[in-house]
């Protein structure tokens, strides 16, 4: 059982950047719910204004194999669930399940998660079919059932019925479907009654899907404090309480809206910002700024190992192309990493020493247990850097002035830069005088998409991730590399801002091309290409240290 709690909860916190949408269903199942989404299909969505950039991408030859991998993993997710994250499905139950999955593209859907206590899960899904999908949809999931051993009732040798149920005498897994009107109904776990019965009312009385958004393309929901109840966690743990986020198309672009509730109250008062503007140089690619943040700050993995007395109230971070030239013409080299970030510390810290020991901690049980990665005097005055084999990157932390006043500069790369090219003025004038303003994000995404997938096969090399071979690489053969590279060229400007809303909610806005950020598309590509997708292996995750050394010319044994 705890393996199931990992992986939804797993699976739960990879769909974050996509959330969004608003219910109205019963107050019992509001207490269980864990997520919720409402998604218009493809089939509807075409005919939507808005988007072309992201539309284009979706009709070019480059996410046609894309696609057909996609729906070869999901066809297997149930095995992985049932078997374990190594596990695929034999081809019969991958035929019968891929053109279903291909329907949940098309067509409209609705779905739930529910805790209903810790460790027990259920699985709801509408969708709304024609009649003949509708047909096909009760044969194959009958037919899919019954590869598993699980008792059917009534069978399919009974003829066709609109309502039947599948159990494992097992493991005490329950398959309830029935259809209703133009919807066919799904709930799978070990109580899958109640909220067919929900639904099926609201079907006939004409409101279903709950209270849907009909300007949002596809929203989703994750109800973070109802999942701390069902992992057992205190409620006071977590600063977010919930993701509200909903997509629609605004010409060229997708704009993303939606809320993030909190817990607790942010700081009343908004500082100023405090930007030593000397150490950013033109040509950047982004360009970040985040403050009285420091809550949620608190949350990306390694923030308490990296300050374990609280997170920078404020920091600004920006990276430059990645893009190098080979010693051959028209050939390019392996991509350079200037990413950077600044944040102010008082006086007293400037010297890196107490930086270095926090550094030293929180590595000690994984990175720096192995010789290939140690932390020495770094090369400019005041700072240290985590020299790594293979030296790609150089990881360092330096103490620095600007205006009397005294940061911490890290980066990927310590590079000896021109600081006769400052960036332009209205750069900063995004942020300035925007007192809502808590979190800013701009880029360049397809230069983003090209810098995070060489850093992803990076660290897959260097860590050994992402895949069964050991190499963990998203490599040219992929049709996964090819997707985002095609994607280079066509995506443009993407800003992200944050705002203030009330003492315990923020607003969340994005204009992008494709929804997602630089980051996000390399993380997802790489995800589709994990051997637990569409789930996530959260020891596997959680794991960094270098593999044992390989022999020269032999591959890392399989994990």
């Amino acid at each position: 059982m705890l393996f199931c709690r990992q992986i939804v909860r797993g699976c739960l916190l990879a769909s974050l950047a996509l959330t969004g949408f608003y219910s109205d269903v019963a107050a019992e199942s509001q207490e269980t719910r864990l997520g919720y989404w409402h998604y218009q299909g493809a089939d509807q969505i075409r005919d939507l204004d808005g988007g072309h950039v992201f539309k284009s991408i979706l009709e070019s030859d480059s996410t046609a194999p894309v696609k057909d991998l996609i729906l070869t993993r999901l066809a297997s997710a149930p095995d992985k669930l049932i078997f374990g994250l190594q596990a695929e499905a034999p081809a019969q139950r991958r035929e019968l399940l891929s053109p279903l999955i291909e329907d949940l593209l098309e067509s409209e859907s609705y779905g739930e998660v529910h805790g209903l206590s810790q460790g027990v899960i259920s699985f709801n899904l509408g969708v709304r079919l024609s009649e003949d999908r509708r047909i096909d949809w009760n044969t194959k999931l009958r037919q899919f059932a019954g590869s598993y051993g699980w008792e059917i009732n009534p069978p399919l040798s009974e003829g066709m019925t609109a309502e039947w149920e599948a159990a494992s005498s097992d493991s005490g897994f329950l398959i309830r479907y029935a259809q209703v009107e133009d919807w066919t109904l799904l709930s799978v776990g070990s109580d899958a009654l109640t909220q067919l019965l929900e639904w099926g009312e609201s079907v006939h009385a004409g409101t279903f899907p709950p209270a849907p958004d009909k300007d949002d393309w596809w929203t989703v929901n994750l109800d973070l404090q109802a999942f701390g109840k069902f992992t057992g966690r205190a409620s006071g743990d977590g600063a977010l309480e919930s993701v509200t986020l909903g997509v629609s198309g605004d010409g060229d672009y997708l704009r993303t809206q939606g809320t993030l509730q909190l817990s607790e109250s942010l700081d009343g008062e908004i500082e100023e910002w405090s930007i030593p503007v000397n150490l950013i140089v033109e040509p950047i690619v982004s360009f970040s700024a985040q403050r009285n943040l420091a809550p949620l700050v608190a949350l990306i993995p390694g923030m308490s190992g990296l300050f374990p007395q609280g997170a920078p109230s404020q920091a600004i971070a920006w990276s430059r192309g990645a893009r190098m030239q080979g010693t051959k013409p028209g050939i390019e080299a392996a991509p350079v990493f200037l990413n950077y970030a600044v944040w102010p510390v008082s006086e007293e810290a400037l010297p890196v020493d107490g930086m270095r020991r926090n550094v030293a901690h929180w590595l000690k049980d994984s990175v720096l247990k192995s010789n290939q990665a140690k932390l020495n005097e770094g090369t400019q005055p005041n700072s240290f850097a985590l020299n790594v084999v293979p030296p790609f990157i150089l990881p360092f932390i330096q103490g620095v002035e600007y205006e009397g006043k005294a940061y911490h500069l890290a980066g990927l790369t310590h590079r000896l830069v021109n600081r006769t090219n400052p960036p332009p003025p209205s750069l900063f004038a995004q942020i300035q005088n925007h007192p809502r303003l808590r979190y800013y994000h701009w880029e360049i995404t397809g230069e983003k998409v090209y810098q995070y997938r060489g850093f992803l096969n990076l660290i897959g090399l260097m860590f050994g991730k992402f895949g069964k071979t050991g190499e963990g690489q998203l490599l040219q053969d992929s049709p996964l590399f090819s997707w985002t590279k095609s994607m280079e060229d066509k995506l443009g400007n993407s800003v992200t801002q944050i705002l203030s809303q009330s003492p315990q909610a923020l607003e969340f806005q994005r204009k992008s091309h494709f929804g997602l950020t630089g980051i996000e598309i390399a993380a997802l590509a790489f995800w589709i290409h994990s051997d637990a997708f569409p789930w996530v292996d959260i020891e596997e995750l959680l794991q960094w240290e270098f593999p044992d050394a390989q022999v020269p010319g032999q591959k890392n044994s399989p994990r």
